[in-house]
């Protein structure tokens, strides 16, 4: 447990993605030439929260598709979802000029 979650800390904080996003927006929002030390950490605090909790939601919707596509309902779910995209695809591609 404990190895998954710092495993996925390190993941999260150096994706180039976050580091660049929040790089770039902070910056705009705030003033950093007068930040405080502790003005540092409660950002640091808010920030690390925020990520946590959107990268936590993420793990939870993915555990849940994956009990769902396991169940045998789901599979059919998602053949007929993916056949009448294919099918609906299929006959864009026929009926172009």
């Amino acid at each position: 447990g404990k190895k998954n979650f710092f495993l996925g800390f390190a993941i999260t904080f150096s994706n180039p993605n976050v580091v660049l996003f929040y790089l770039s927006l902070l910056p705009a929002l705030v003033d950093i030439q007068n930040l405080a030390v502790i003005d540092m950490g409660i950002l640091s605090l808010c920030v690390t929260a925020v990520i946590c909790i959107v990268m936590f939601s993420y793990a939870l919707v993915a555990l849940r598709a994956k009990k769902l596509f396991q169940s045998t309902r789901g599979k059919k779910n998602m053949n007929k979802v993916a056949g009448v995209g294919m099918v609906t695809a299929a006959s864009v591609l026929v009926l172009r000029d």
